[in-house]
């Protein structure tokens, strides 16, 4: 079965803070960036010349010439360059993938209406093209480079995801880990830690969730919270109007300090809480390699708060846990 892809990279204009300055980003090498993309799938091995044949019209309409190389092997390469910087790699494998990369440095709304209409007549092309075999095709949206604030967030997987970001809140270094509130128009303010999403405004849920979803009563009642530096649950609890809410996070600039030595104070002191509401993160962190390690053998060992709060729960206390 083949394919053929076809996307769109574009870079934009970003000013930075007062207007005063604008900043122009030059292409990287790299595999997608402002991108449309279509897929094209069939049975039979692509047939190089028939693509090329077919899609150099419209290249050339748009003024852009072309280069071909080609591989007893490994099929065909084009490139089709502009001159006004713009230029589109065509790619064609002998068993059928086929993938057409178009970058464009778009400046005003003409330039991108432009590249619309060429990436109209490749995708029109290539689906007749694929009339006489089993196939699809497939645009994608494009993906944009050289904006002022990054949209861009890889999931854990390593997964691209596009956030419709116009604002950035606050952006500072901690001594643990870079945090960033980046404001959304759909989700709200969300919280960045070190590069990896952490929570939205828009997660309530998430946050009753570990609350308890409305089961638990916290009136008048003494809550310990560990980790929960988004404040969410914090927000949350006070609406409840418990007796005394105390929270203990690792970033003095999320919030207070590292949870373990003061788990340790507490069950010392004999300090006793009705709630225990763990929201900490998933691998410990520290401010260098050989603390990390220790901190990862001290989190997965009996000190792990899970042991040490039983030493500071009251006798009709709940401990809640992520």
């Amino acid at each position: 079965m083949s394919r053929i892809v076809i996307s769109y990279w574009n870079c934009v204009n970003s000013c930075l803070a007062g207007g005063v300055q604008q900043h122009r980003q030059v292409w990287p090498s790299a595999i997608w960036s402002e991108g449309s993309e279509e897929e094209f799938l069939k049975e039979s091995p692509a047939d190089g010349e028939a693509i090329l044949k077919g899609l150099q019209s419209i290249f050339q309409e748009q003024g852009m010439t072309e280069s071909v190389h080609t591989w007893q092997d490994h099929g065909y390469l084009a490139t089709y360059t502009n001159k006004n910087g713009s230029f589109a790699n065509l790619r064609i494998y002998p068993h059928g993938l086929v993938l057409l990369d178009l970058q464009s440095y778009d400046t005003d709304t003409q330039g991108k209406q432009e590249t619309d209409r060429l990436l109209n007549k490749i995708e029109e092309k290539m689906k007749e093209l694929s009339q006489d075999s089993t196939g699809r095709v497939k645009r994608l949206p494009p993906i944009v480079r050289g904006g002022a604030i990054d949209r861009y967030w890889p999931t854990a997987d390593g997964r691209l995801v596009e956030y419709d970001i116009d604002e950035v809140v606050y952006d500072e270094d901690s001594p643990y880990q870079n945090i960033k509130i980046l404001h959304s128009k759909q989700f709200g303010n969300i919280l960045i830690l070190s590069g990896d999403v952490n929570l939205a405004e828009s997660d309530v849920a998430y946050t009753r969730a570990i609350m308890g979803s409305g089961k638990e009563d916290y009136t008048g009642k003494d809550v310990l919270i560990l980790g929960g530096g988004d404040g969410g649950i914090l927000c949350e609890i006070v609406k409840l109007k418990p007796k005394m809410v105390t929270m203990v996070e690792i970033s003095f600039t999320v919030l207070i300090e590292d949870c373990i030595p003061v788990l340790k104070r507490y069950a010392k002191e004999g300090r006793e809480f009705d709630y225990v509401i763990n929201d900490l993160t998933a691998v410990p962190i520290s401010t260098s390699p050989e603390e990390d390690q220790k901190s990862k053998a001290v989190f997965f060992a009996k000190d792990y708060p899970k042991d040490i709060t039983a030493y500071i729960l009251s006798s009709h206390s709940v401990r809640v846990e992520i």
